[in-house]
């Protein structure tokens, strides 16, 4: 049910002309992750690098959200964006206990 319930999001979002990207720096401070969402109101990033506490991304562009997780260790995660689950395109993802999928990031070497 998730799953359609996120294919019906992502299509209307397309289908707006928004398109959303995702994306991942590391550097010294840590780990930064951006999510480009085009009208979003609010975007809130829930990861385990600290128990899954909800934490509200800094809006630093009119469509750029940031996100800085410290140091560089593995991690799982998922957005909410505007008060809906929102999982980016990621290269490893898991399932979660509650029937939806969760990214996993993995520092580089």
């Amino acid at each position: 049910m998730k799953y359609h319930l996120r294919l019906l999001i992502t299509l209307a979002v397309l289908q707006s002309g928004c398109s959303v990207h995702h994306y991942i720096v590391q550097s010294d401070q840590g780990t930064h992750l951006y999510l480009e969402v085009p009208r979003a109101r609010t975007v809130i990033f829930v990861s385990s690098s600290d128990a899954y506490a909800s934490r509200a991304a800094k809006k630093i562009s009119e469509t750029t959200w940031e996100i800085k997780v410290p140091g560089r260790t593995e991690f799982k995660y998922f957005y909410i964006v505007d008060g809906k689950v929102y999982l980016p395109e990621c290269r490893f993802h898991e399932n979660d206990d509650f029937g939806s999928k969760n990214c996993i990031y993995k520092p580089d070497g």
